[in-house]
């Protein structure tokens, strides 16, 4: 009985991976036609979209699994050696809890779903660089008014933010108005999101 499940196993997981692969050849044909036309924020909700699509099927598909593997174990003969203990799944823990009931954009969920010590890093840029390298050679040259420009140039300029950057802004900005807190979970790697006045009462009954 235990081979014939190996078996079957095997042989899901074999045609399991050949129908992803062919659909994940389809959809890279498919990314290079629409890449022209989608913004980067809205390409962010299709890409969860898909995750969560992906997540679905795939539960579906070790429940099916599962299932068979419990018929072939009901129709195992009485007279048979009794078949091992089978080792318990592994608990997986969702990357994001809210138990607030403010509500976020699947970008935002992405980006928390990264943890709290996530930190979005800034691409410098051309222009920025360009100025950079300007101000290091104005600094080393004899030259006082290039010095001083370079030195103005770089006071003043400020680096664009990228997507990521912007949307932890605006993330911040929402936990502050909104009077929530994202803390992490005391089991596995999940950011738990909930009102300051809920943490301030289980702070106090703990």
């Amino acid at each position: 009985i235990k081979e014939a499940q190996l078996k079957l196993v095997k042989s899901e997981l074999h045609r399991w991976y050949s129908v992803r692969d062919t659909a994940r050849e389809k959809l890279y044909y498919i990314f290079q036609e629409l890449t022209t036309l989608y913004d980067s924020c809205e390409w962010d909700i299709i890409e969860q979209h898909a995750i969560d699509v992906a997540w679905q099927k795939g539960s579906k598909k070790k429940a099916s699994l599962l299932r068979k593997i419990d018929q072939l174990r009901r129709a195992q003969k009485p007279n048979s050696p009794p078949s091992p203990p089978s080792t318990p799944s592994p608990t997986f823990f969702k990357k994001v809890e809210n138990l607030s009931d403010v509500i976020f954009s699947p970008a935002e969920v992405s980006l928390l779903e990264k943890g709290l010590k996530h930190n979005p890093v800034a691409s410098l840029g051309i222009p920025a660089s360009r100025d950079l390298a300007f101000s290091i050679e104005a600094s080393d040259g004899p030259y006082v008014t290039k010095a001083l420009c370079a030195e103005e140039i770089k006071r003043t300029s400020r680096i664009p933010l990228g997507q990521e950057e912007r949307l932890a802004a605006d993330l911040k900005k929402k936990f502050i108005e909104k009077k929530i807190v994202a803390l992490k979970a005391d089991k596995g790697n999940t950011t738990v999101i909930l009102t300051k006045q809920n943490y301030i009462e289980k702070t106090l009954n703990s």
